[in-house]
């Protein structure tokens, strides 16, 4: 027996043009569109355990000639020691640290740099938990052009009024972390793929951070490598967005609540070394061949969060206007921190770089003392 359904509908769907947002597209529409940048980081993982639980998205990120760095190393134990020097400039990070209740709104953060030059920007989150939080007061105005959070967490407080005392915490959880038939990382990343769609003729600036359940359950990790690899293959099939994109996969820090224990040496290393995927687009390393031949290079070298934040300044400058600075005094290699588009020393030490003794696995004597933080 055939069966057919019949939908008839007098809707019309509009689709609102945002002023600020047009008046980018318009600025690019007759010049030749810089690199977009998209990162991804999955809070509280290891290089170590992202190889043992997304085998089958490392080994497409290997196919799709990324970068590994071996050397990544975070500069403190939790989240906001780690994000914070990503997202601003050293002195910066270390005044926000302490203002942990004040909003976050007036904050010069790394997206700022690239929405003054007329990038779409966007940052995903799914819940209080990333580093723009942290304890702190959050934002009061949007900090992209497009920013997710608050529907996330209005749909969390939503679910959790509507539980009774006696619903278990496994449907809390369940029930809490989820957008319709997703999960919460899931929709994120095919928001995240979207966004590229829509914004693939224009440069864009794309941060999606995933928490939940990763932070919280160490053995949930595995979950998503199917759905990771899907993401970054669509990447690969769409060479429109490839071909155009450096696209950037890292951590904040290991885990160090689970079996990861922080009282151990092995929970000691592994929360001090996140993995980092870096892919430049081919076109980039044709024109700019010593990009790619130092990032190489520096895979093997000791890098840190504040090389990250450097590397987006650098990116900016050399991508979007490769024969005029963007920035009037920017250096793509200081004492503390460089690009890893430029050579890095191998004479670098946890000290020279910004990485507390306790959170150094260099040289390091360890000792209980040293560890506990």
């Amino acid at each position: 027996m055939e069966m057919f359904a019949v939908v008839c509908s007098s809707s019309i769907n509009f689709e609102p043009k945002i002023p600020n947002i047009q008046r980018n597209l318009d600025f690019w529409k007759d010049q030749e569109n810089p690199a977009n940048i998209l990162i991804l980081d999955i809070d509280s993982i290891s290089r170590l355990h992202a190889h043992l639980s997304l085998p089958t998205t490392l080994s497409l990120l290997k196919a799709m000639n990324y970068l590994e760095f071996k050397g990544y190393h975070s500069t403190g134990a939790f989240t906001l020691k780690n994000c914070l020097p990503v997202l601003l400039r050293e002195a910066l990070a270390q005044q926000t640290e302490h203002q942990s209740q004040h909003e976050q709104h007036d904050c010069p953060l790394i997206r700022k740099f690239f929405h003054d030059q007329n990038f779409v920007t966007t940052f995903l989150e799914d819940g209080e938990g990333s580093c723009n939080w942290g304890g702190q007061g959050g934002f009061t105005a949007p900090p992209t052009d497009y920013y997710f959070q608050p529907m996330v967490k209005a749909l969390r407080a939503m679910r959790l009024a509507s539980f009774s005392p006696r619903t278990t915490w496994w449907t809390r959880e369940l029930y809490t972390n989820c957008m319709s038939s997703e999960s919460v990382p899931e929709f994120l990343l095919r928001y995240t793929r979207q966004f590229t769609e829509k914004f693939f003729n224009a440069p864009f600036f794309s941060f999606t951070w995933l928490a939940y359940p990763f932070h919280e359950n160490v053995f949930t990790l595995a979950s998503i490598d199917d759905p990771l690899k899907e993401f970054f293959q669509y990447l690969q099939e769409n060479t429109y967005l490839l071909d155009n994109t450096v696209i950037i996969f890292i951590s904040d820090h290991g885990d160090r609540t689970s079996f990861f224990q922080s009282a151990s040496i092995e929970g000691f290393i592994e929360r001090s070394l996140p993995p980092l995927f870096v892919r430049i687009p081919p076109k980039f390393r044709q024109a700019l061949p010593m990009i790619h031949i130092n990032a190489m290079k520096n895979t093997k070298q000791l890098v840190t969060p504040y090389d990250f934040h450097h590397t987006l300044l650098h990116a900016l400058n050399v991508f979007t206007s490769p024969e005029e600075s963007v920035f009037d005094s920017f250096s793509p290699s200081l004492s503390d921190r460089s690009s890893i588009f430029e050579e890095i020393s191998r004479d670098r030490d946890c000290e020279s770089v910004n990485i507390p003794l306790n959170n150094c696995v260099i040289l390091t004597v360890y000792t209980n003392e040293i560890i506990m933080y």
